[in-house]
């Protein structure tokens, strides 16, 4: 062909490009585009703004395109930490990237299957997805997640961007998913009392992390401190179990810019009615967020 647990927040919550279900219904030569493509309309200048930024960044091998990082200021996600990305860290896992896209490892004959079914996808897009789901992803999240998302403050991260994004819209169907996912994530929206009320919308402007199993969130509820769980009913993305440096996770990726609706949200903190009275039996700082997604961005 050319994580973190994705139930714990793998990369911080935010992104920039078309949904899958949107691009699933544009013409095959848009989709065929080396950018993301014009036709699909968006009503928001924030995400106009973005296509417009990766409709004029050329394309460059995923080396070059994770080097232009180096230097750059960013959070974290795993080791909860600020640090300045460094790309002899992560040199080794490129590589290993590039070399899978060439020849995915797996038995046979599902590793000659694969190899055929995302030939198109080419190279260097293919381990940019397959990059995504190590360091790297946290350095695009952090940028993009900033409040000031200007073409100089994104730019270390723009050539990654399109090799990713043409990558996600290349792949086949079978890696689209639809129906209800789950994530958990540490700490808690600081502006949850205002925001997270039924009827309103939430956006995330980078691409989310879900997963498909619910198994993993009674044990995050048990754990301490603020910590947020969400459903997400109606949700589109892409399966990224077989492309991930982590392939025991079922991860499925929400591309940004995500539009989710809130039916309810609830905050258990230690005056809470139910906790004072027993009937839920969990430490405080428990946020839980039932949303539905909406098409697009609104």
């Amino acid at each position: 062909p050319g994580s973190s647990s994705p139930a714990q927040g793998h990369g911080p919550s935010g992104s920039t490009s078309l949904s899958p279900r949107l691009l699933r219904r544009a013409a095959a030569p848009v989709m065929a585009e080396p950018h993301i493509p014009a036709a699909l309309d968006w009503d928001s200048s924030s995400a106009s703004f973005m296509l417009r930024i990766l409709d004029h960044v050329p394309e460059e091998d995923l080396v070059t395109a994770v080097r232009r990082m180096q230097g750059t200021e960013y959070f974290h996600g795993q080791h909860r930490c600020e640090m300045t990305f460094d790309f002899s860290v992560v040199e080794a896992e490129i590589q290993h990237c590039l070399e899978w896209a060439a020849e995915p490892v797996g038995p046979e004959p599902e590793r000659r299957h694969m190899c055929e079914e995302l030939r198109h996808v080419g190279l260097d897009r293919l381990a940019a997805v397959r990059a995504w789901t190590g360091d790297v992803c946290y350095v695009v999240t952090t940028l993009l997640r900033g409040r000031s998302r200007t073409h100089e403050k994104l730019r270390p991260i723009l050539p990654f961007c399109r090799l990713f994004f043409a990558g996600l819209h290349r792949l086949p169907e079978r890696f689209l998913f639809e129906g209800t996912l789950y994530r958990a994530e540490n700490g808690a929206r600081s502006n949850w009392d205002t925001v997270c009320k039924a009827g309103r919308k939430l956006q995330w402007f980078a691409p989310l992390s879900f997963t498909t199993d619910p198994i993993v969130l009674p044990t995050f509820a048990a754990k301490t401190g603020d910590r947020t769980i969400i459903e997400l009913k109606g949700a589109c993305g892409y399966r990224m179990r077989d492309l991930s440096l982590h392939p025991g996770e079922e991860e499925v990726l929400l591309e940004c810019v995500s539009t989710a609706a809130v039916e309810s949200a609830e905050k258990y903190h230690a005056d809470h009615m139910l906790m004072k009275s027993g009937q839920v039996a969990v430490n405080p700082g428990l946020h839980v967020l039932y949303a539905t997604q909406r098409a697009g961005f609104e």
